[in-house]
């Protein structure tokens, strides 16, 4: 009995220090992959600009209500343009330069008055107000009513605003800064909805891009190719 005692004993050690071997390599193994070649690779970024919570902005991203300036004009991809012909800071009247007899009023961002193409847009009542999206802060958002007159026919539409991140994004006028803001609206009394999102840079006082769509019509997009920032308005532009 003793020496078959005794190989019970060898036994079970045995399997017990190849147990712990074994889940010794398979830890080891685990916690040591890095990639096949062990290499520590970086983190992979994506095009959104990160910050900690905190940071303080670079002067090209003001998330103060925008101000704007006589004589601005941007010029995008898709032939759409349009120049600031007379403002009081806060509010401001731009013409189209692509279709001179178009004009579009706003008030900051938010469009409050528009002629497109012989139509008349009149927004006459909105609440709470949507200025309350500045100062501009990722995550930020507001929803409000939005009440306008198209040919003195009364349009109602649940309306929002919200700041979705930081973006710096290059285009043909150059490479920007910009806060992601996206626009959504619909109509209480039909199906009918808009989306737009603007990559807008405080430099340059107006969105660099735009992505956007306006009831059944298809997906669109344009990009800033030009613009100027003041300077004042041309004869020309005066008299047309």
């Amino acid at each position: 009995m003793k020496p078959l005692l005794f190989f019970n004993i060898l036994s079970l050690i045995g399997l017990w220090m190849f147990s712990a071997m074994l889940g010794g390599c398979i830890a080891s193994g685990t916690s040591s992959l890095v990639s096949s070649d062990e290499q520590p690779y970086p983190a992979l970024e994506s095009s959104a600009v990160p910050r900690a919570s905190g940071t303080p902005l670079p002067a090209s991203l003001s998330a103060e209500f925008p101000l704007w300036q006589l004589g601005s004009f941007w010029e995008y991809s898709d032939g759409y343009g349009m120049q600031v012909v007379k403002t009081d800071g806060k509010v401001a009247i731009l013409k189209r330069m692509d279709r001179p007899k178009d004009w579009v009023k706003r008030h900051g961002l938010f469009k409050v008055d528009s002629m497109e193409e012989g139509v008349r847009r009149e927004v006459i009542y909105q609440s709470p107000n949507p200025e309350g999206l500045f100062p501009l802060a990722v995550n930020k958002g507001v929803s409000f009513v939005r009440e306008y007159l198209v040919d003195k026919k009364l349009h109602v539409h649940q309306s929002s605003w919200k700041v979705v991140g930081l973006e710096t994004i290059e285009v043909p006028a150059g490479k920007f800064d910009c806060w992601v803001l996206v626009w959504n609206t619909r109509s209480q009394k039909s199906n009918w909805s808009g989306y737009e999102k603007w990559w807008y840079s405080p430099e340059v006082g107006n969105y660099v891009r735009m992505e956007y769509r306006y009831g059944k019509s298809p997906d669109s997009s344009r990009v800033l190719v030009n613009y100027r920032m003041g300077g004042g308005l041309d004869p020309e532009v005066n008299n047309r």
